[in-house]
């Protein structure tokens, strides 16, 4: 059990990032909740990953959130699996912009799947809450909850 401080802690580095996430291994999909605004603060993230020149390298990644365990990573091809979201730089923009696409035209407390070709060899598909503006990422990590 975490103590208040951690807690408190963690709620601040959800609101940071933008958005809360979780991967689940039942449906093989990561699930990234937030409002419109939070959301693209991940399309920010890719941009900015795919943007530095020192990401070229394979196996070049940086961790996402309190607990770090999703991880964008320098590949040589696009995929998405339980640990990590890689490929090459120009891979990592161009879901960037899909992600950012779907963002524009998803209604508010909707779901969506994102899936096209892009995802052929991936392990893991990628969902979107697309939730009300103003919206607490902190409220939907169950462990902050107890």
């Amino acid at each position: 059990m975490m103590s208040e401080k951690l807690k408190n802690i963690t709620k601040e580095d959800w609101r940071k990032l933008g958005f809360y996430y979780e991967r689940d291994d039942k449906e093989k999909k990561w699930v990234f909740v937030g409002s419109k605004y939070g959301l693209e603060d991940f399309c920010i993230i890719l941009n900015e990953y795919s943007e530095n020149k020192n990401n070229e390298i394979i196996g070049e990644h940086i961790h996402l959130g309190p607990y770090e365990y999703l991880k964008i990573m320098t590949s040589d091809h696009f995929k998405v699996t339980e640990d990590w979201i890689c490929g090459s730089l120009q891979d990592l923009k161009k879901l960037s912009s899909l992600i950012k696409e779907e963002i524009k035209i998803t209604k508010i407390d909707t779901i969506k799947i994102i899936e096209n070709d892009f995802f052929q060899e991936s392990d893991f598909l990628l969902e979107l809450r697309v939730m009300q503006y103003g919206y607490d990422p902190a409220t939907a990590d169950i462990q902050l909850w107890e």
